[in-house]
């Protein structure tokens, strides 16, 4: 099943198939967080059935911000973070019914500053960002300065007409 990407920062839907559960009926979403074979309950809310489906929103609870400034070749070994969440309909009853929801991955959005080896900011420079999970992006760095929302892990950023020498 593949991932559901969601924006941090924003509401993340939960959303999951209630066929057979009358409308009302509360539905108990719990999000788990995966790391390196660990898991971990982050979070537990109630959600309800509308139209034969359970329904709920997600606010996650990150920190904030984060910069860093890459002024030569880094390796970062970033460990993958899975989200999951779980629905329970009717939990405690003979009608209880689990299902598993969507995986969640969160995108983060990053801003980079590009500038040539004289000092000055890169500017209407098309590149390719590449993902670690093998997805890529093109876009356009406009007075030195590259916006993208980027999934979790490594990226490569290659410039056209241009060369990184670290």
């Amino acid at each position: 099943m593949s991932a559901k990407r969601v924006r941090y920062g924003k509401a993340v839907p939960l959303l999951v198939d209630a066929k057979g559960f009358q409308d009302g009926r509360v539905v108990i979403f719990e999000i788990w967080k995966e790391t390196a074979g660990k898991k971990e309950k982050l979070d537990e809310l109630n959600g309800t059935v509308r139209r034969e489906k359970g329904l709920a929103n997600w606010e996650p609870k990150f920190r904030r911000e984060s910069k860093i400034a890459l002024k030569e070749k880094i390796s970062p070994n970033p460990q993958k973070v899975q989200y999951t969440f779980t629905a329970i309909i009717d939990k405690g009853t003979s009608s209880e019914k689990k299902v598993q929801g969507t995986p969640i991955e969160f995108t983060f959005p990053i801003s980079i500053y590009i500038q040539d080896e004289s000092g000055n900011p890169i500017d209407n420079a098309e590149c390719t960002i590449t993902f670690s999970d093998g997805s890529s992006k093109k876009d356009t760095v406009k007075n030195g300065i590259l916006k993208v929302d980027a999934p979790s892990g490594e990226f490569e950023i290659k410039l056209d007409d241009y060369e990184f020498v670290f």
